[in-house]
C-alpha cells in the first residue's frame, strides 16, 4: 500500500523499464571490455615475460657491481651477504611501489565508473552514497600517491648510492689495474732472478764436484786423526828399526 501511495502503476513500469535498459547497457559494456580485456591479455603476459626477463638480467648486474665493489672491503662472505640484503630491500621496495601503482590504477578505475554510475544516477538516491564512496576513494588515493612518492624518494636514495658504488668500482678497478701492471714488472724480474740463480746453482754444482774430486786427491792431508795415526805408526816403525 505505502508503493500504490508513491508510485503510480505508469510511474513504476517506467523505472522497471529503466533499470531494464540500464541492465542491457551494463551488459554489452561488460562483454565489450571482457573482449577487450581477451584482446590485450596476451600482448601484457608478453610485455610482463620481457619485463621479468630484464628485471632479472638487471639483478643480475646490480648483484655482481655490489659483490665486486664490497668484496675487497668486507670479504666475500660478508659481502656476499649485504649484497643479498641490499637485493632483498630494492625487491622490497619495488614490490611495494608495484602494489601502490595496482591499488591507486583500481582506484583511479573505481573512482571512474562510480563517476560514470553517478552520472547515470544522479538523479536516483543512490547518488549520494556513491559520492561519499568517491570522496573516500579520492582520500584513498591521496594517501596511495603520498606512498608512492615516499617509495620513490626510497629509489632515489637507492640510485644514488648505487652511483656511489659505481665509483668506488671505478676506483677500485683502476687500482686493480695499476697492481696488476706492478705485479707483471715483479713477476719479469723474478724471471729474471731465476734465471740468474740457475746459473749460480749450475756453477755451484760444478764447483762442488771439483771439491770434492781435489779432496779425494789430498788423501791424508785434511784428516788429522789419519795423519796423527800416520805419524805415530812412523815413529813406531823407526824406533823399532833403531832397535
Amino acid at each position: 500500500m505505502p508503493v500504490c501511495t508513491r508510485w503510480s502503476r505508469h510511474g513504476y513500469q517506467d523505472q522497471l523499464k529503466i533499470l531494464e535498459d540500464l541492465k542491457l547497457q551494463w551488459q554489452c559494456k561488460s562483454q565489450l571490455y571482457q573482449q577487450q580485456v581477451e584482446e590485450l591479455r596476451p600482448q601484457c603476459q608478453e610485455k610482463k615475460k620481457q619485463w621479468d626477463c630484464e628485471y632479472q638480467a638487471f639483478i643480475m648486474m646490480m648483484q655482481e657491481v655490489l659483490l665486486a665493489a664490497l668484496a675487497r672491503r668486507l670479504g666475500k662472505r660478508a659481502a656476499l651477504v649485504e649484497v643479498k640484503r641490499l637485493l632483498a630491500a630494492e625487491q622490497k621496495t619495488e614490490n611495494k611501489l608495484t602494489a601502490a601503482k595496482i591499488r591507486n590504477l583500481a582506484l583511479q578505475m573505481r573512482v571512474q565508473s562510480r563517476e560514470e554510475a553517478i552520472g547515470e544516477l544522479e538523479e536516483r538516491t543512490k547518488a549520494e552514497k556513491l559520492k561519499f564512496e568517491n570522496e573516500n576513494y579520492k582520500t584513498m588515493i591521496l594517501e596511495y600517491e603520498e606512498q608512492v612518492i615516499r617509495i620513490k624518494k626510497g629509489i632515489t636514495s637507492t640510485r644514488e648510492f648505487q652511483s656511489h658504488l659505481k665509483e668506488t668500482i671505478n676506483f677500485v678497478e683502476l687500482e686493480i689495474q695499476a697492481k696488476l701492471a706492478n705485479l707483471a714488472k715483479i713477476k719479469a724480474m723474478i724471471g729474471n732472478k731465476r734465471k740468474a740463480l740457475a746459473g749460480v746453482m749450475i756453477t755451484k754444482d760444478k764447483l762442488r764436484a771439483d771439491n770434492l774430486r781435489l779432496y779425494q786427491r789430498c788423501s791424508l792431508l785434511r784428516n788429522k786423526k789419519l795423519l796423527q795415526d800416520f805419524e805415530k805408526v812412523k815413529d813406531a816403525c823407526e824406533d823399532l828399526q833403531s832397535q
